[in-house]
């Protein structure tokens, strides 16, 4: 790896964090955005679209994620095989 590309991830991390840790806490969804951030950098292809992980649960089991509470499991449409709005 070479020095640009350190320097380049350094950056991201950085300028990640500062944006993650302004309330005091990291959550999943700030978590899959580093994810999302540093696999591209490192050359590391992902086998899932971020996007998808962070649209597929309920937006009220994203807020329990988040706050460490139980989750209930949104209902899978079988056609899409997402869930249903």
């Amino acid at each position: 790896m070479n020095f640009f590309k350190i320097l380049s991830i350094v950056s991201l991390i950085s300028s990640w964090m500062a944006k993650a840790l302004e309330d005091g806490k990291i959550t999943l969804r700030e978590a899959l955005e580093l994810i999302g951030l540093l696999a591209p950098a490192l050359g590391l292809p992902l086998d899932f679209e971020i996007a998808d992980v962070l649209e597929s649960p309920a937006p009220e089991n994203l807020a329990a994620i988040d706050e460490g509470k139980d989750v209930v499991e949104p209902e899978i449409d079988p056609e899409t095989g997402r869930p249903k709005a």
